[in-house]
């Protein structure tokens, strides 16, 4: 399905928002998050693995892969409507954890705007990875197999990379499907941008998996962006210590040269994979701290 101009009704805050004619909005997605450009639903489905039980690696053993949660991250000062489940960066912004919903946007006339970088290789794409890893289709369906704990719906798959990994990775053990291997730095953020007309705000609706009652909608205020400095919502799956890293730009999360979270991934796979899961590792380190875990590209499968 082609990017195009999504026309949904305005919600306003409650309070007494002024209208505003143009607005700028970029998400972020970074985390262990399935990046769905071929669902037949929409141009961009952000598939969350539920990661919220710890347990340990198949590649080592003897390292724990700590717990993950999915959420969405908001400037505070620009939210009503639902309530955040924490701040961070001394109240600046909110946090939402999303657990067994899928999230929709709505507000004005959303309209796609071409990527910012001039290349998105450095995007973890499974099809250069592990041939193995292709997303199930019931992990894309509504609602979806219980593996999956959150779904982000967006009307662009316009995807550039925001910020690149310190290091240089390979994957390993190379899978036998995977010509054509991906190598070197990493997408750490990976972004997409909207431009919004004829609404003062953007609603993050929440629908919720079971059938039963949906959380409140997320409200956010459009007012004073601009294209130099967008609305930044970030769509994200992580353990919450990393979390603090990422938002104070500060050395730590998790330090290792194999990066075990990866494994996650294999959860939405539509059959199993192999004995050994494919995983970054390091082929240089320039840093003394690891990256964060980088959202992939993923194909559904056949």
């Amino acid at each position: 399905m082609k990017n195009s101009k999504v026309h949904t009704h305005e919600v306003r805050s409650k309070a007494a928002a002024l209208p505003v004619t143009e607005a700028w909005v970029r998400f972020h997605l970074t985390g262990i998050c399935g990046l769905v450009l071929n669902s037949g639903h929409t141009p961009l489905l952000t598939v969350i693995p539920d990661g919220r039980r710890p347990r340990f690696s198949v590649n080592d053993p003897a390292m724990e892969i700590p717990s993950h949660h999915a959420f969405v991250m908001f400037p505070a000062a620009a939210a009503s409507g639902r309530e955040a489940d924490f701040n961070v960066k001394d109240g600046e912004l909110g946090v939402c954890l999303l657990e067994q919903e899928l999230i929709t946007l709505a507000g004005g006339t959303i309209e796609p705007l071409p990527p910012k970088g001039t290349t998105t290789t450095e995007i973890i794409n499974m099809a250069r990875v592990c041939g193995h890893a292709k997303v199930a289709k019931s992990c894309v369906a509504f609602p979806p197999r219980e593996d999956v704990l959150a779904q982000v719906s967006l009307p662009s798959g316009d995807l550039w990379v925001q910020t690149l990994s310190e290091d240089d990775y390979a994957f390993e053990p190379p899978c036998t499907l995977v010509t054509d291997p991906q190598t070197g730095q990493l997408a750490e953020v990976a972004a997409v941008d909207f431009h919004i007309t004829d609404a003062s705000t953007l609603m993050l609706e929440s629908h919720a998996f079971g059938g039963g009652p949906s959380r409140e909608a997320l409200v956010l205020s459009l007012a004073g962006t601009s294209v130099e400095e967008p609305l930044i919502v970030t769509i994200a799956n992580s353990p919450l210590p990393d979390l603090q890293r990422f938002v104070d730009n500060t050395p730590g999360g998790h330090e290792h040269d194999r990066d075990v979270h990866f494994e996650l991934y294999y959860t939405l796979a539509a059959t199993n994979p192999p004995l050994l899961p494919v995983i970054p590792v390091k082929q240089m380190t320039k840093v003394p701290h690891a990256s964060n875990c980088g959202s992939a590209i993923m194909d559904v499968e056949e």
